[in-house]
């Protein structure tokens, strides 16, 4: 089990804020729901190559924490915007890839950070060996280091409006679409039943030619924003980034890999502090603004 993890979802349910499971995370939504059992946990669904897996998986997240009553996942985050892996020059530069290839290097890095090795690494070997992908079948799970992944379950790089609609279909919950960048795609995404779309560029890590979501959102919103759920992430380091998209007419925000910062500096203790930061950020810049609620800032932003 992935402390981390665990952490992160103990943090955000302290701050009162929903925390959101990967299909390739290390710990299970089951584990999580179980060492968390107050967090409001979202999962966000990579769809596989082989869609009764994708299916089995949906069934899964939607039955796990029965035993306390709490329903696991109420919303489906379905990314949409990663049909092949991208160029990421800085993770070549790293060593950094999946799966993670033995290197020189990489052995040095590991050497030279001995806390990270006793505490995370050699923990993993002493209780469950080298992590897995949690979600995964257990005949298709395979070590992180592992050169080649099943077919079954590789991401699908065809995903379309067909396989939104079968995924309407099994989930009795909210679903949302994450990577929209047009109004186009909006509304297709409302036509074919989500519930929202994720206005997100993958934090620019995917396309570099992409728009930004901040220049989008503003358009998608004034034509849907009360028709559908419209978040937005990417680029967030602020509070203040919070309220640009709020104010531009995002409902909600998500922070991506900041409770991650947190979290490697500092534990659960550190990602909580960074969630602090973030909402103490947001408090100084609508006093600075002179508003009282977040909501305001479109007000401003807009004129009505």
């Amino acid at each position: 089990m992935s402390a981390s993890e665990m952490a992160k979802a103990m943090s955000a349910a302290r701050m009162g804020i929903p925390v959101c499971i990967s299909t390739q995370s290390v710990t299970t939504v089951e584990e999580i729901r179980d060492g968390a059992p107050s967090a409001s946990l979202w999962f966000q669904l990579y769809v596989w190559k082989n869609r009764d897996l994708s299916r089995s998986l949906l069934e899964r997240v939607g039955k796990a924490g029965v035993t306390t009553l709490v329903v696991t996942a109420d919303t489906l985050v379905v990314t949409a915007d990663t049909p092949v892996g991208p160029k990421r020059e800085y993770n070549q530069r790293n060593g950094f890839s999946i799966p993670i290839k033995p290197s020189g290097r990489l052995a040095w890095d590991v050497v030279t950070h001995p806390r990270w090795l006793c505490g995370v690494l050699l923990r993993y070997m002493v209780t469950t060996g080298m992590p897995t992908y949690g979600h995964y079948p257990q005949e298709f799970r395979s070590r992180v280091t592992r050169p080649s992944v099943a077919e079954d379950v590789r991401l699908e790089n065809h995903l379309n409006w067909d396989d939104i609609r079968d995924l309407r279909r099994w989930w009795r919950g909210k679903l949302l679409i994450k990577g929209v960048l047009s109004l186009r795609d909006a509304l297709k995404a409302k036509e074919v039943g989500a519930d929202g779309v994720v206005v997100s560029a993958h934090g620019a890590r995917n396309l570099d030619a992409a728009p930004a979501p901040i220049a989008v959102l503003p358009h998608i919103a004034d034509v849907l924003g009360d028709k559908l759920e419209i978040l937005a992430d990417s680029g967030v380091v602020r509070g203040s980034d919070i309220l640009k998209y709020i104010g531009s007419g995002a409902t909600s925000v998500m922070v991506g890999r900041l409770p991650l910062w947190g979290l490697a500096a500092g534990g659960e203790a550190g990602a909580y502090a960074l969630l602090t930061m973030l909402r103490e950020e947001i408090d100084i810049t609508l006093t600075m603004l002179g508003i009282r609620a977040p909501a305001e800032t479109r007000t401003l932003a807009t004129g009505r």
